[in-house]
């Protein structure tokens, strides 16, 4: 419960400052500005893999189970983020030189991509703390560092509602960040550096390569829509209705990131012992059970409120649109459960294949129904994807957690 309460904390202060930037700017700059503002986050996002790398379940799982090593996985993992990140911030500007888009607006794509990137290693600094059971202190860091570079943008979107102006205060304030979380990982780790240890290193970089290939096609599923709207020419206007609802979406997968988070550290002791795991994993699942239904009939009950109270009248329209995302939502809700099941399990690398499949499908879905439907061709083609991944994700959870699904299955050794 105290875990719970913790990632509840965490979880909802972060959507809550998140979402609130997000509205009010759609208020502010309206559909059009706002669809390419969209774009412009989806360009600059995909190069966060490059940053992310696949390590942060592994690094928390490490830091769980790896108690008198966790000094050198703390500084083997600092380096190589801090190189990464360095590293992609400069490739973003550089590859913006190819693109079209990214050349007209790119001082809005690179403030973008060093906000995205400090955002990536403010979850790196949670996954240490949430390996040290630390949930409160992983709360902490995330709310009060996003709450610098979120603040920092709404204060100046109040004084000049200029799209430039406010993601480039953003990505200054973006530096208090990073102060900020040094600080807090050195005083609960006691220490904080970047040092190169070959063999925490390769363990690390190891572990971390079938996440990795994970991470790169779920960074090119969740932003691909957004690039595909854009080449297929659909007006800004339509991107910013489709990616309002698409936020909100992401505003309630808080539900199984907080639960899971809740779960994790436990299950990834209890990975070994049969009974126990089944267990907790069956208790984990029921809540699961009874959540989505709840959520989904409510969200699609409030739609049209929704978008208006969140993002103004202009976006009545998007209703429709979020609507339709619902049933992904409900296979994204399973897909995040059974995913961090899999990593507590050391099978990430089953993961690979089935996000290949996915992010391939979600493709050619793509690129066959944008052009026919417009931004609901999207919807169309995540619900499909969503429930592609989640078909494959039941076939391994059934072996792995044997008796999960069996409802006569009561007792436990």
């Amino acid at each position: 419960m105290r875990n719970f309460t913790s990632k509840l904390i965490g979880e909802v202060g972060l959507r809550i400052l998140s979402s609130s930037f997000i509205f009010l700017l759609a208020h502010k700059i309206g559909a059009a500005q706002f669809g390419l503002y969209s774009t412009a986050v989806a360009f600059a996002t995909l190069f966060v893999i490059l940053v992310d790398l696949g390590t942060n379940a592994i690094v928390t799982r490490e830091i769980a189970r790896d108690i008198p090593h966790r000094s050198r996985i703390l500084k083997t993992s600092n380096f190589l983020k801090i190189l990464a990140a360095a590293s992609v911030i400069i490739l973003i500007h550089v590859v913006s030189y190819a693109s079209s888009f990214a050349r007209e607006n790119q001082k809005l794509v690179d403030s973008i991509g060093v906000i995205v990137i400090v955002y990536s290693l403010m979850d790196h600094a949670a996954a240490l703390l949430a390996g040290r059971n630390e949930l409160g202190w992983e709360a902490f860091l995330k709310i009060s560092c996003r709450a610098v570079v979120i603040g920092t943008g709404i204060g100046v979107l109040f004084v000049k509602p200029s799209l430039l102006a406010v993601t480039m205060s953003m990505a200054a304030a973006s530096g208090v960040a990073i102060v900020m979380g040094t600080w807090i990982l050195r005083s609960r780790f006691g220490e904080f550096g970047a040092a190169v240890d070959a063999e925490a290193l390769r363990k690390l970089v190891r572990s971390s390569l079938p996440l990795l290939g994970f991470t790169s096609f779920w960074m090119f599923y969740d932003n691909q829509d957004i690039l595909l709207l854009h080449h297929f020419q659909i007006a800004n206007r339509d991107i910013g209705l489709y990616w309002s609802a698409s936020k909100i979406i992401d505003v309630l997968r808080v539900f199984p990131v907080l639960l899971m988070g809740a779960f994790f550290p436990t299950l990834a002791r209890l990975a070994a012992t049969r009974e126990s795991y089944l267990q907790t994993s069956r208790t984990l699942l029921g809540y699961a059970v009874l959540a989505i239904p709840a959520v989904v009939g409510s969200v699609y009950w409030a739609a049209p409120f929704l978008e208006t109270l969140f993002y103004g009248p202009q976006f009545l329209e998007a209703a429709v649109l979020l609507r339709l995302l619902l049933p992904a939502f409900a296979a994204t809700f399973l897909n995040h459960i059974f995913m961090q099941m899999l990593i507590t399990k050391d099978l990430e690398m089953k993961l690979l294949s089935a996000s290949l499949v996915a992010c391939v499908s979600n493709f050619i879905l793509n690129w066959f129904l944008i052009p026919r439907y417009g931004p609901p061709g999207v919807c169309y083609a995540l619900i499909i994807s969503e429930w592609i991944f989640l078909s494959f994700q039941i076939r391994w959870i059934v072996v792995t957690v044997p008796g999960l699904f069996n409802p006569f299955r009561r007792r436990f050794g």
